[in-house]
């Protein structure tokens, strides 16, 4: 008897602990959290139990504000029954680092993430598929750029730049480690299509190259999947720019 009172109060116990624990919130998939310095944008989470109520940043040069909380629709139905927006605004003096991003839940439970802050750029250009084959690469104009996009299913993706020799270019692809599942492989390529230089590794690390072009002419930028996947889930934020 005494043993079956011992059980009967470890289980009320429990079944109190499970009643008064907190709902965890499940974020299953971010739009691509990059921003460079003196710009807006917006971002949206999808998962299940985000009724947050507020956000904030850990630095004073980034606000952020809650937009919308809602069903998700589209698509994003896919990733959970909720579709947040998030709007965030980096200032010019803010520095290029990873930044903490905390949303706070009805329960008072925090959701932290990180959103990665990039210098300043001449132009966010726009994408115009399709730019999955070499010969349809998509031009780079201007001394630095940002592209945002998501890789397509077993394709990679083709950029065109132009170099003169001995020009230095500073190129870097963020993707796993601000909401991605990609894990990138970037190339570049002469025109005769020889790899002139590549940067892949762990997946929750942005690619990162310095690239001193030998003579004058175009240069293609090859940006796949390691798995060769693609799909929404699959963004990736190519940057760019010449040194002086």
């Amino acid at each position: 008897m005494k043993h079956l009172r011992l059980i009967l109060l470890v289980v009320c116990l429990a079944r109190i602990g499970l009643a008064q624990q907190k709902p965890v919130p499940d974020i299953k998939y971010t739009t691509l959290r990059v921003i460079t310095a003196g710009t807006k944008a917006t971002f949206v989470f999808c998962g299940d139990r985000l009724d947050f109520i507020s956000a904030k940043m850990e630095k004073p040069t980034i606000t952020v504000k809650l937009v919308s909380i809602k069903p998700s629709e589209g698509d994003f139905k896919r990733f959970g029954s909720q579709q947040v927006t998030l709007e965030v605004e980096a200032m010019k003096e803010c520095k290029p680092d990873n930044y903490s991003l905390v949303l706070i839940h009805k329960d008072g439970v925090k959701a932290t993430t990180n959103l990665a802050v990039l210098d300043a750029v001449e132009g966010i250009l726009p994408v115009k598929r399709p730019i999955s084959e070499s010969t349809k690469a998509m031009p780079l104009t201007g001394s630095s750029w940002l592209v945002l996009d998501s890789l397509a299913g077993g394709n990679a993706d083709y950029f065109r730049f132009e170099g003169r020799a001995g020009e230095k270019w500073e190129m870097k692809v963020l993707a796993g480690r601000v909401g991605s599942s990609a894990d990138v492989v970037l190339r570049v390529r002469n025109s005769h299509r020889i790899a002139l230089a590549m940067s892949a590794g762990l997946q929750k690390r942005d690619r990162k190259l310095a690239f001193t072009c030998p003579k004058d002419g175009a240069y293609t930028l090859e940006l796949s999947d390691m798995d060769l996947r693609g799909g929404k889930e699959f963004s990736y934020g190519l940057w760019g720019r010449r040194l002086p």
